[in-house]
């Protein structure tokens, strides 16, 4: 009864999603396929179809203000900086204003190009962009574009064939597939910030080199896709990541009024026990710092 409950909800939920994207796109015109923001995050085109991201930019000016006060916080004007699945930079854009140098990872092609048009009407100069998915080798690999929610949108793996991913019948295409260390072998950032939906594991296992060279890795952690997507446990996950750091933070996703945004600090040796509240939270970014000796 309960599961038939949440199948209900979800259909209801789809329905009002459906009736936001097209609602949208009747009135812009079919040949419409961005609507320019201006938010907190920055001036930035997104697309007509999305009512995640694209509607809370719309509708609210600003998108995740906690992450990206909390992001720019730890940044300052020598920072490099590098995001790994950047979509349309509503993070990277801001980031870029304060820092010396943002590199920006995205995959899917059409998020690509408003990424490209919002770095350009942000009149950014310090900002590099990649089109190619981050991953553990180097090929082709199938990809899927949502258009519901663009920044849902990910390498085709694990169980993708669920509701949960195919409730807006993403188009399945193919991107290119890199190793993030093969593109960048000498490069140094001093914060690396990951949201690929459940192919984190994989562009981690191509980067191992770059996590060695950084300070920090914000990563979200999103128990769902760890084991439906990833299919790894949070051991497996922690052993890509965990022993190149000290400590570490969870990130509050979406905070609620008079919750901390940030937990207190996890020291390496308490690593599994965050784990464990991530997935108790369900989704929630992690912080992954080293103690740097001054």
């Amino acid at each position: 009864m309960h599961r038939i409950a949440i199948r209900l909800h979800n259909q209801l939920k789809l329905v009002v999603l459906r009736c936001l994207s097209l609602a949208r796109r009747l009135t812009l015109g079919r040949y419409g396929i961005a609507i320019l923001t201006q938010s907190e995050n920055g001036l930035l085109l997104v697309p007509t179809s999305d009512v995640m991201v694209g509607r809370r930019l719309c509708f609210s000016g600003r998108y995740d203000p906690e992450l990206l006060h909390y992001l720019l916080a730890r940044c300052g004007p020598t920072s490099r900086v590098l995001f790994v699945g950047a979509h349309v930079g509503a993070f990277a854009i801001p980031t870029a204003k304060k820092v010396r140098r943002v590199v920006a990872v995205e995959a899917n092609p059409a998020t690509f190009e408003l990424l490209q048009r919002n770095v350009v009407l942000n009149h950014l100069q310090n900002v590099e962009i990649y089109n190619f998915a981050a991953g553990n080798k180097n090929g082709d690999v199938n990809f899927l574009a949502s258009g519901l929610n663009s920044g849902g949108s990910g390498i085709q793996m694990g169980e993708w064939n669920e509701w949960a991913y195919m409730y807006d019948k993403p188009k399945t295409i193919q991107v290119q597939m890199k190793r993030l260390d093969d593109v960048f072998p000498a490069d140094i950032f001093d914060l690396i910030v990951m949201d690929i939906e459940g192919s984190e594991a994989l562009a981690l296992q191509g980067m191992k080199a770059l996590v060695e060279r950084t300070n920090g890795l914000i990563v979200e952690v999103f128990e769902h896709h760890l084991r439906c997507i990833a299919r790894i446990n949070n051991e497996e996950f922690l052993s890509l990541a965990a022993s190149y750091f000290d400590e570490a933070f969870i990130l509050a996703e979406k905070p609620r009024s008079g919750e901390a945004f940030c937990s207190g600090p996890y020291p390496k040796s308490s690593f599994s026990e965050m784990m464990l509240e991530c997935s108790r939270r369900g989704m929630a970014n992690v912080m992954f710092l080293k103690k740097v000796v001054q």
